[in-house]
């Protein structure tokens, strides 16, 4: 019985251990993907144009196209 009881606890404590460092890493997988974001919209108000010297949005990219914007991060970009 006693044995059975050990192997019950090291299961769950094993177990909650496991959930806790997936939900970390879920956690920095999203803070990293919404930091990405985040940069890349300063990195793209800060550049200068091609034959302009006020920084903005730059134009004529035919290659570059933008990822989906996901419902949470619409509040970055008002």
């Amino acid at each position: 019985m006693i044995k059975k009881a050990q192997a019950t606890l090291e299961f769950t404590l094993i177990f909650v251990i496991i959930v806790a460092l997936l939900s970390g890493l879920l956690t920095f997988w999203k803070w990293s993907s919404d930091n990405i974001v985040k940069r890349q919209i300063r990195y793209n108000t800060t550049r200068v144009q091609a034959g302009s010297s006020t920084p903005g949005e730059p134009s004529g990219s035919g290659v570059f196209e933008a990822a989906p914007v996901r419902n949470n991060q619409v509040y970055m970009l008002q």
